[in-house]
């Protein structure tokens, strides 16, 4: 057993928030081209629908607008979450652990924990900051 310790990893711990002011600017330009798209089909029913069919009504406009703005949030929260959580799939395919790795060896904990803080921005990741966590509580203790 080895007298070996490591520096436990301190911060704030990754997460898959999104930044919602981003959400919000992404769901009011998704909105904007929407009824960008909309605009163009003049004489159609899914016009009347969302604007009016040859003129522009206001009061529907404002509605519907309104109405498909929140639909705009709620898609792009779930876009945004989903390209983060898309990273983290990626992020752990790539994390350096050995297939079989020898949990008995001391030394081989300490080159696994080493290997995924030598990662660049590991501390980012869900995936790395919780391997790296709990390798360090693991080496820490000498429980090998």
């Amino acid at each position: 057993m080895s007298a070996k310790q490591v520096s436990y990893p301190r911060g704030e711990r990754p997460d898959t928030h999104v930044n919602m002011g981003l959400v919000v600017l992404f769901a009011f330009v998704l909105n904007l081209i929407i009824f960008g798209a909309l605009s163009l089909l003049q004489g159609t029913f899914i016009r009347d629908l969302f604007m009016g069919r040859y003129e522009i009504d206001p009061a529907r406009l404002l509605f519907q607008f309104s109405t498909m703005y929140m639909f705009s949030l709620s898609i792009m929260t779930v876009v945004m979450k989903r390209v983060k959580i898309g990273r983290e799939f990626a992020a752990l395919r790539q994390l350096p652990l050995a297939e079989h790795l020898d949990l008995a060896s001391s030394d081989a904990i300490a080159e696994a924990y080493r290997r995924i803080t030598s990662l660049p921005n590991w501390e980012k990741r869900i995936a790395c900051s919780r391997a790296a966590r709990v390798l360090a509580m693991w080496i820490n203790s000498n429980d090998c």
